[in-house]
């Protein structure tokens, strides 16, 4: 009987996962910051295995949940921050002859679209890379076209 080389070199964490030598790797690598590809690439996989596949993988989500839960990032208090991000405002100060007389607060739509796009990632919703395509069901115009012009007939030209 064979083994492949990552099997012989499984690694048991606690009494749940199981791991290979490239999922430690890849895992490692991810802790660590570096992007899913880059971690792929590190831990020695094919540039055609999916970093989906990779990262569905019982052994490496288990353990990832795991490691998280360890320094206290519960799923609860990962919702909490993420709900709470969505609700992120900045200030605005009014100053007139150098001195503050008014203050404003907006919500700070830069930082919620990035909490936004974090939860759509993490659900699956929103796949993320150098070719993101997301349809949002808009209509290109024409250069020198405008908004009310658009859906009109064009004018038949006459020879």
């Amino acid at each position: 009987m064979s083994y492949s080389t990552d099997r012989m070199n499984e690694v048991r964490l606690g009494k749940k996962h199981v791991l290979t030598t490239k999922q430690l790797k890849y895992m490692a690598a991810r802790l660590q910051g570096k992007t899913k590809e880059d971690a792929k690439r590190e831990a020695g996989y094919s540039e055609n295995s999916s970093t989906k596949t990779i990262e569905e993988t019982n052994g490496v989500q288990g353990t990832l949940k795991t490691a998280l839960e360890k320094v206290g990032l519960t799923d609860q208090i990962i919702a909490d921050k993420l709900r709470k991000g969505l609700s992120t405002q900045k200030t605005h100060l009014v100053s007139f002859e150098g001195k503050f007389t008014d203050e404003k607060k907006t919500d700070d739509n830069d930082i919620q679209h990035r909490y936004m796009r974090t939860i759509l990632e993490v659900r699956g919703d929103l796949q993320s890379g150098n070719n993101m395509q997301l349809n949002l069901g808009l209509i290109g115009l024409q250069a020198g076209e405008n908004v009310d012009t658009w859906n009109t007939e064009p004018e038949k030209k006459t020879a």
